[in-house]
């Protein structure tokens, strides 16, 4: 897939200045932006292929103009909103809208029987007959 993402080689761009190997991130928020979009990924039903399409399937006046989380970014908030988990009316102005959620089907883990969901906290479970082991997690302990 030829885009404004894979510039190897490309006039007109400068040299490439690598940084040293420890620089991470640039600002307070960009560590905030990767957590996001590999969170969101989970109940949002995507891969990290379909997060790497959504950046680089950003228009090449965009992805060019955007720092590198930028880009995360502009992907990160496509996907929640092709996935139902924002609509694009909460993302301009920044605060959640007043309606209602659109139902979601519950995520289930793959994991050994008994291990999911949590055991619910001892003061939502009926009172365990004398001689039984204590709920975990994972089953009876």
């Amino acid at each position: 897939m030829n885009g404004a993402h894979d510039l190897g080689g490309a006039m007109g761009f400068g040299p490439v200045e690598p940084e040293p190997e420890d620089v991470r991130f640039h600002a307070g928020w960009e560590p905030l932006v990767l957590a996001l979009t590999l969170a969101a990924a989970r109940p949002g039903g995507w891969s990290i292929d379909e997060s790497r399409h959504a950046r680089e399937s950003l228009p090449p006046p965009v992805y060019l103009t955007l720092t590198y989380y930028e880009i995360w970014l502009a992907a990160t908030e496509e996907l929640l909103v092709t996935h139902g988990l924002v609509g694009a009316d909460e993302l301009e102005p920044g605060v959640p809208c007043a309606r209602a959620p659109t139902p979601r089907p519950r995520w289930t883990p793959t994991a050994p029987p008994g291990c999911w969901p949590p055991a619910p906290p001892p003061s939502a479970t009926a009172p365990a007959r004398p001689g039984s082991p204590p709920a975990t997690a994972c089953g009876p302990g």
